[in-house]
């Protein structure tokens, strides 16, 4: 290992059982699946600042405000993570052309258990300069483990109801429970202090969210489309950092929540040598989750947050012409519009801002050889 690398390594394997039987009624489904991820990482924070212009190797080096060492160092931090996942979904779908009285009817109803466990341990080394890749020094840097179970139960439904042979709706509801525990135990010493296990901690949330979709079919080659839905994405304990904990930190972060719009129509011309496929859409985002860090006795702790609310507004497209025999041409393409719509002083966020990493005009002409 050279110690200025830093080296990942991350296996991960799976299994999944399906079961289908077709009862006189409905179609009942059975999927059951279980997964593992291990990961192993290596990082060089010499560099690490424990105050500005400080970094770690000089804070506790000779000579340093707080010396503990003699000579010269420099210090690692090493994850080692093995999360394991268990789910059992069952699904009751209606049969083909099903009706209820001179309506179409297809429904779905079902629920779904996750079983999830975390575990993550965090340790932090220090090594004389000379040797990098010796032995640790003593006193030990001390470690951290998280042990962190995450239970899931939902229960779904949809239907789509036919009203005409051009128009029906769909119409969708999810009830989710969640339950995250987090329980850290720390090890001696100069990161993580003299060692002992923290407060536990528990969340638990209840969620319902709900879609909605008309349908109307000008033609055989026309569709007019709208859906809205909502959405979410569960919160959290968060991992304690080492040292006194600041007065003003947050043991949890929320859930973030979504608002989706859209309506859109998709068409062929010219004997369906030309598809066209556009969409207008609107998100709200609400308690935006996003990655933040805290300065502590031990340095800058990387933490989750919740930060302020987002609106993304856009139009898409996806267009495609059959020029010749085997030769496709098609477009593809968006543009958006994604801000801020309330500001958050501990994050940095003002209304107005435009979000991170979102492009605002995306495109791609190109063609296909059949």
């Amino acid at each position: 290992l050279e110690f200025r690398r830093v080296l990942f390594r991350s296996p991960m394997t799976s299994a999944y059982l399906q079961l289908d039987y077709d009862a006189p009624f409905a179609k009942i489904t059975s999927v059951t699946s279980r997964g593992t991820i291990t990961g192993n990482n290596r990082v060089d924070f010499s560099g690490r600042q424990i105050r500005p212009g400080i970094p770690q190797s000089a804070f506790f080096g000779p000579g340093g405000p707080a010396p503990i060492y003699r000579v010269p160092i420099v210090s690692d931090a090493r994850n080692e993570l093995k999360l394991t996942k268990k789910t059992q979904e069952l699904r009751i779908a209606s049969l083909p052309d099903s009706k209820i009285g001179s309506l179409g009817l297809q429904w779905q109803v079902g629920g779904m258990f996750t079983d999830e466990f975390t575990a993550w341990t965090q340790y932090a080394g220090f090594y004389a300069a000379s040797d990098p890749n010796g032995p640790e020094l003593a006193p030990a840097g001390g470690s951290a483990q998280l042990d962190a179970p995450y239970k899931e139960k939902a229960y779904f439904a949809d239907l789509t109801l036919g009203f005409t042979p051009k128009f029906d709706i769909n119409i969708g509801g999810r009830y989710s429970n969640t339950e995250q525990k987090s329980q850290i135990n720390l090890r001696c010493c100069v990161i993580f202090g003299p060692g002992g296990s923290l407060q536990a901690l528990r969340i638990e949330e209840n969620t319902t969210t709900w879609s909605l979709a008309p349908r109307y079919r000008v033609s055989e080659d026309t569709l007019v489309y709208a859906r809205v839905a909502t959405g979410f994405r569960p919160g959290g304990p968060q991992l304690i950092p080492p040292g006194p904990i600041p007065p003003d930190f947050p043991f949890s972060y929320k859930s973030d929540h979504t608002v989706s719009s859209e309506i859109g129509f998709r068409t062929y011309l010219m004997d369906r040598a030309v598809s066209i496929d556009v969409a207008a859409y609107s998100i709200k985002w609400t308690d935006i989750q996003v990655a933040t860090i805290f300065r502590t006795s031990a340095g800058l702790f990387n933490l989750k947050g919740n930060a302020s609310d987002a609106k993304s507004e856009g139009v898409e497209w996806n267009l495609s012409w059959k020029a010749a025999p085997g030769l496709t041409l098609g477009a593809v393409g968006n543009f958006t519009n994604a801000r801020l719509t309330s500001s958050n002083a501990a994050y940095g966020g003002n209304s107005g801002d435009r979000l991170a990493f979102v492009p605002k005009f995306v495109s791609k002409i190109g063609r296909a050889h059949v």
